[in-house]
């Protein structure tokens, strides 16, 4: 944990092995999403971390989060932390949402992309607010999916930060490609 002055920022660090291929699965896991993430503020509270401590949630599964845009979304921490803000970059695809239950898919309509973004992480609130809105989910039984989105079910409106779209969640064996390629570009513009 950091502090700076009255100001308290949770950081945690992790590493990722790269070449575990076979530990990426598709998952759907709606369920226990919110129950992990309501643990995850409460631990954090039981080990003393101050409720007004400004918490950042990132996604193992994001491996290559810039430090631009970690800085960009710290920058945002003191005006953004009461309702929350998260990186996010604009939908540029054309979107369908398909006919549910149909097999095989087939369209329904095509969405219009204007106000469309791509979630990214980290994802960064206040640790009392953001522990209110996934324990409200979690009691509600809603469909939190994200912290932005435990945060508005209690009604608040994260700001957008427009991320880089390297930022990649790896879900699918070929994402890991495509993160190693990320990694090591960055990596050979810092050694050049």
């Amino acid at each position: 944990m950091q502090r700076a002055g009255r100001r308290s920022m949770v950081l945690s660090i992790f590493r990722i092995n790269l070449r575990s291929r076979s530990r990426v699965r598709s998952s759907s896991a709606n369920s226990s999403s919110c129950v992990a993430r309501s643990a995850g503020s409460e631990k954090l509270l039981a080990r003393g971390v101050p409720d007004d401590a400004v918490v950042l949630v990132h996604d193992a599964a994001r491996p290559c989060l810039s430090p631009q845009d970690l800085n960009l979304l710290l920058a945002a921490s003191d005006s953004c932390a009461d309702s929350g803000v998260i990186l996010a970059t604009p939908v540029r695809d054309t979107m369908k949402r398909a006919r549910p239950e149909q097999s095989p898919a087939q369209i329904e309509r095509t969405e219009s992309r204007e106000y469309l973004w791509h979630a990214l992480t980290p994802q960064l609130a206040r640790l009392s607010v953001l522990h209110q809105a996934l324990s409200k989910g979690l009691a509600d039984n809603a469909q939190i999916t994200d912290e932005a989105s435990a945060l508005e079910y209690i009604g608040l409106q994260p700001r957008l930060l427009e991320g880089q779209a390297s930022n990649i969640k790896i879900t699918r064996p070929a994402d890991l490609e495509l993160a190693e390629f990320f990694l090591r570009q960055r990596l050979n513009e810092e050694e050049g």
